[in-house]
C-alpha cells in the first residue's frame, strides 16, 4: 500500500483482498478503506460458521485507523 496523508493506492494482491472481503472497488481515502472493511466485518459477524467470523475479524485486522469496539479496553496514556 503507498499512501501521503489521507490517500491511499493499494497493491493488486491488496486490491483483490479488500474487494473479496467488501464486495467493493478499490477505496483511495484511509476513511474509505476502513468504513468499506467495518461494514464488512459487521455483515460477517451476522454468519454462523467459523469462516464468517473469522471472515469479520481478518476485515476490521486489515483497518488502517481501526475503530475502537465497544466494551473493548482502552490503552492507558502515559
Amino acid at each position: 500500500m503507498l499512501r501521503l496523508d489521507d490517500k491511499i493506492r493499494l497493491t493488486s494482491a491488496e486490491q483483490r483482498t479488500h474487494q473479496a472481503l467488501t464486495g467493493t472497488g478499490a477505496p483511495t481515502t484511509v476513511q474509505q478503506h476502513d468504513a468499506q472493511l467495518e461494514e464488512a466485518a459487521q455483515v460477517w459477524e451476522q454468519g454462523e460458521s467459523a469462516e464468517e467470523q473469522l471472515a469479520a475479524m481478518l476485515a476490521r485486522d486489515l483497518q488502517i485507523a481501526p475503530q475502537a469496539l465497544p466494551g473493548a479496553p482502552v490503552a492507558a496514556k502515559d
